[in-house]
C-alpha cells in the first residue's frame, strides 16, 4: 500500500499518497461463514505538475540615497505562485540593486488537487509558508530593474517569472531660513544643513529682492561624496529692511523648488550723529586753527617788540595762557630793557653817554635771535549732538630778525606745536603735532604808526583714538595734513606822559587741507573720513592801554586790552562714511561754532627789570555766541 493511504474494514481507501510510483497490493476478504478471498491491484500514484510561477505586477520603489538609507520594497513571491511547491529561488539577480530572502516555515495552502493538499496535511513535512523579497536598490539609482525567479515543487521547477522594481528618484527639499545681516557686511547661510534628499550636486540662486540692494552668490563646500552649499549675501551699504533670496538645491535625481532665505538688515547708525564723532571731527579743525593762532600770535607779539627799536634784538619768552584766547601781544613801545618812553613814545636808551654812532646798550646790532612760545588750556563745553572738547596747546617759535634800515626789520623763523584734545572724559583724544617755517617783518612807514604782517606754511599730524559703542572696541588712526597761515596787523601808537595806548586792526588767513583717513581696530564701525579743507578769515579791532611807572628795580607797566574779532567763514564740511565704504561720502559733519563774533577784556600788569628780565601777568574774559572764557597769561622774557 502507497504511503499515505489506508484501505479500511468496509473496504474503503483512503489518504493521500505521498510519493508518486506504481504499487501492487493484495487484497483478502473474509465473509460472514468464514470463508476468504484474494485479489490483487495494481496501484499507480501520478506525480503533481510543477508548480505555475507568475509575473508580479510593477512595482515602485523610492531611490535609496546616503541620507536616506533603507529605502527598500518587499514582495510576497508565495503569494505569486500556484501548484506545489517546496521552494523559491532566484535565478538572476538585479542590475542595479539587492534581493535578500526572507522565509517562514508556517503551513501554506496549495494549489493542485485537494486530495493532495489532504496528503501533505496529514503528513510531517514542512514547507515554506510564505518566501518574501526585499528589493533594494543602488545608492542614486533611478529606472527599471529586473529580476527572476522560479518555484520548485515534487513535480518539477516552473518556468522563471521576471519581478519589474521602478526605482523612482527623490528630489531635495529646500526649507525656508531666515537670518539677520547688518548694511554692508557679508551675511552667510548653510542651505543644506536643513535640507533632505543629499547628496547634493549644485545650489542656485533664482531671485533676489530687492534686486539692486544686495549681491547674493553661492560658495559651494564640504567633500566630493558630502557637498555643501552656502549663501553669501551682501546688502549695499546704508541699507535698512528686509532682503529675499529665491534658491534651489539639486541631486542626482533633479531640483527642488525654490525656497527663500529671507534677511533682515539693520543699518549701522548714522555716525554723523554721534555726539563723539563729531567732537572728534571739530576737535581736528580747532587744533589745526589753535596751532595756527598760536604761530601768529607768537610772531605778531614777536612783532610788536620791534615798534620803536633801533636794532636788532635777542630775547627768550615764554607765555602762558588758560583757554582757547586771542593773540595776547605786547604793548607798541613798551621796552624790553629796562628803560622809559620819551615823549616820542620810543624807548630811550639805558646806558648814558650812548652817543649816535654808538651801538645802544642791549642791542645785537642788525641781526638778532629770539625765541617765545604759548601754552594755551581750554574747555569747549558740549552742545546738542556734539561732546565736551578739552584741549591743551603748546606753541614755541623761534627767529633770526634782520635790521634793514630805519624802522624796518625783517625776519625768517619756524615754529613746533603740540596739542591734546580729550573727548568725553578722555576716552576719545586728538594728539596732534604741528612744525612750521615762517617769514615775518615791522614796518614804521611814519612816526607812530606801524605795520606787521607774517606769512607761514604748516605740516600736521594727528594720532586719533576713538571708542565705538556699537563695536565696544577702540578705533585709531593717522592723519596728516598741511596749512598756510598769515596776518597783517596795522595801528598807531601814541604816549602822553606816562599814559601809552594803540588802535589796531588785523587780519588772520588759514587755508589748510586734511588728508583722509581710516580708522582701524572697531571692526565693522570703522570709520573712513574723506579729505577736509579747512578755510578760516578773522578780522579784529582793538585798543591798549598802558600806564607806567619807574620803580627802584625797574619799570612798573599796568595795560588794559579789549578786542572785538569776527570770523568772515563758516566751518567746512568734514565727509565720512564707514571704512568698507568706497566711492563718494554719504554722511558730513559742518563744524560747530566756527564762525562767530568774540569779545575780549583783558588787564594786566608787567615789570620790566633792569636786569634785563621782563615778568609779566595778564587775565581776560572772553565772551563769544553760546561760549564764555577765562584767560590768564603769564609772560617771562630775558633779553640777552
Amino acid at each position: 500500500m502507497p504511503a499515505g493511504l489506508a484501505l479500511s474494514s468496509t473496504g474503503t481507501l483512503s489518504g493521500t499518497p505521498t510519493a508518486a510510483g506504481s504499487y501492487s497490493v493484495t487484497v483478502t476478504t473474509t465473509d460472514a461463514h468464514g470463508a476468504t478471498g484474494t485479489a490483487t491491484y495494481t496501484l499507480a500514484v501520478s506525480a503533481p505538475p510543477p508548480p505555475v510561477a507568475t509575473n508580479p505586477v510593477t512595482t515602485s520603489v523610492a531611490a535609496n540615497t546616503k541620507t536616506e538609507a533603507g529605502q527598500s520594497v518587499s514582495l510576497n513571491l508565495s503569494s505569486l505562485v500556484t501548484g506545489v511547491f517546496d521552494d523559491i529561488r532566484i535565478v538572476t539577480q538585479p542590475t542595479h540593486g539587492t534581493i535578500t530572502i526572507s522565509r517562514s516555515l508556517a503551513m501554506r495552502g496549495f494549489g493542485g488537487s485537494p486530495l493532495m493538499a489532504a496528503a501533505l496535511a496529514a503528513s510531517s513535512i514542512s514547507i515554506p509558508g510564505q518566501v518574501i523579497a526585499v528589493y533594494t536598490p543602488d545608492v542614486g539609482y533611478q529606472g527599471t530593474d529586473t529580476f527572476q525567479y522560479v518555484a520548485v515543487g515534487p513535480g518539477g521547477t516552473s518556468t522563471p517569472a521576471t519581478a519589474t522594481i521602478q526605482v523612482v528618484g527623490k528630489v531635495p527639499t529646500a526649507p525656508g531660513l531666515t537670518a539677520s545681516a547688518i548694511d554692508g557686511q557679508t551675511a552667510s547661510v548653510d542651505l543644506t544643513a536643513a535640507a533632505s534628499g543629499g547628496p547634493f550636486t549644485a545650489a542656485a540662486i533664482t531671485s533676489v529682492s530687492p534686486a539692486d540692494q544686495a549681491t547674493a552668490t553661492i560658495v559651494a563646500g564640504g567633500t566630493t561624496d558630502a557637498r555643501t552649499f552656502r549663501l553669501q549675501v551682501t546688502p549695499k551699504a546704508h541699507f535698512s529692511g528686509a532682503i529675499t533670496v529665491g534658491y534651489t538645491l539639486a541631486n542626482a535625481f533633479g531640483t527642488s523648488s525654490t525656497a527663500a532665505v529671507t534677511f533682515t538688515v539693520t543699518a549701522r547708525p548714522d555716525p554723523s550723529r554721534d555726539a563723539n564723532v563729531r567732537a572728534m571731527s571739530d576737535a581736528q579743525a580747532e587744533a589745526a586753527r589753535r596751532f595756527s593762532r598760536t604761530q601768529v600770535a607768537n610772531f605778531m607779539g614777536h612783532a610788536e617788540t620791534l615798534h620803536g627799536a633801533d636794532c636788532a634784538r635777542m630775547v627768550n619768552g615764554l607765555r602762558l595762557s588758560s583757554t582757547d584766547r586771542p593773540n595776547q601781544r605786547r604793548i607798541p613801545g613798551q621796552p624790553i630793557e629796562s628803560t622809559a618812553p620819551n615823549d616820542t613814545g620810543r624807548a630811550a636808551r639805558s646806558v648814558e653817554g650812548s652817543t649816535k654812532d654808538e651801538t645802544p646798550a642791549g642791542c645785537g646790532g642788525k641781526v638778532g635771535l629770539w625765541t617765545g612760545g604759548t601754552i594755551d588750556v581750554g574747555t569747549r563745553d558740549a552742545i546738542t549732538g556734539r561732546s565736551k572738547v578739552s584741549a591743551t596747546t603748546a606753541g614755541v617759535s623761534a627767529g633770526i630778525d634782520v635790521h634793514v634800515a630805519e624802522g624796518v626789520t625783517l625776519g625768517v623763523g619756524g615754529g613746533i606745536g603740540r596739542d591734546r584734545s580729550l573727548i568725553a572724559g578722555g576716552v576719545d583724544r586728538v594728539n596732534s603735532e604741528n612744525n612750521m617755517l615762517a617769514v615775518y617783518g615791522s614796518v614804521a612807514p611814519v612816526e607812530g604808526m606801524f605795520v606787521d604782517g607774517m606769512l607761514a606754511r604748516g605740516w600736521l599730524d594727528y594720532t586719533l583714538r576713538r571708542m565705538d559703542a556699537g563695536a565696544g572696541a577702540l578705533a585709531r588712526a593717522n592723519r596728516t595734513g598741511t596749512f598756510t597761515t598769515g596776518a597783517l596787523s596795522s595801528g598807531i601808537d601814541r604816549t602822553t606822559g606816562t599814559l601809552r595806548w594803540s588802535l589796531y586792526g588785523r587780519a588772520e588767513y588759514l587755508n589748510g587741507r586734511l588728508a583722509g583717513y581710516r580708522e582701524e581696530g572697531a571692526g565693522f564701525y570703522n570709520l573712513r573720513f574723506d579729505d577736509r579743507e579747512l578755510r578760516s578769515i578773522t578780522g579784529a579791532l582793538g585798543l591798549r592801554i598802558a600806564w607806567q611807572r619807574p620803580l627802584s628795580v625797574g619799570l612798573l607797566t599796568g595795560r588794559l586790552r579789549t578786542e572785538w574779532l569776527h570770523e568772515f567763514t563758516s566751518g567746512t564740511r568734514q565727509g565720512l562714511d564707514y571704512a568698507n565704504v568706497d566711492g563718494p561720502y554719504y554722511y558730513s559733519l559742518v563744524g560747530s561754532g566756527w564762525s562767530r563774533e568774540q569779545f575780549l577784556f583783558a588787564p594786566g600788569i608787567g615789570l620790566a627789570m633792569r636786569s634785563g628780565w621782563d615778568l609779566g601777568l595778564d587775565l581776560g574774559v572772553r565772551v563769544a555766541n553760546g561760549e564764555r572764557a577765562a584767560t590768564t597769561g603769564v609772560q617771562v622774557r630775558k633779553a640777552f
